[in-house]
């Protein structure tokens, strides 16, 4: 069974990766970060969106690549989990893909012990590896950081 997914997609370190278009709230230019003490590992800190307090995630940590400054060309993508607004820092984001999301039994790619990366797909731009939103930052850390006032 085939179906159509819009993506947005971004890069890190020359990788591309989508997430569902449907979870996207805004791309935003990055801004600075205001660390939280004792935030769990995952999460940079907050910045201000429209004056809510939105968790900043590790993206390339959780995404097991090595870790750089953020520099004023990367992005932050707001998007919606299940558990509440994030923001996704990401190098570049190229733009909206459509691409068709292959059931395993059509030949699809499975992911073993899937983590982050929801499964892969491709488009003209290439390889994805598309996220698990929920994966990359989960309930329990959202939790944590709503008790904290976030």
């Amino acid at each position: 069974m085939k179906k159509q997914d819009k993506l947005v997609v971004f890069s890190l370190d020359c990788r591309h990766f989508g997430i569902a278009l449907s979870a996207v709230e805004r791309v935003v230019h990055a801004v600075e970060i205001t660390p939280l003490p004792n935030a769990p590992d995952r999460v940079l800190g907050v910045i201000d969106v429209q004056g809510r307090a939105v968790p900043v995630v590790n993206t390339r940590a959780r995404l097991g690549l090595p870790p750089r400054a953020i520099g004023r060309s990367d992005r932050f993508i707001i998007a919606e989990t299940s558990g509440g607004t994030v923001s996704l820092v990401v190098d570049e984001v190229i733009g909206l893909v459509e691409t068709e999301a292959i059931d395993g039994a059509d030949g699809g790619v499975p992911i073993p012990e899937k983590g982050c990366i929801d499964r892969v797909t491709r488009s003209d731009e290439g390889i994805i590896l598309v996220c698990d939103l929920d994966s990359l930052i989960d309930s329990h850390e959202l939790e944590a950081l709503g008790s904290a006032g976030v």
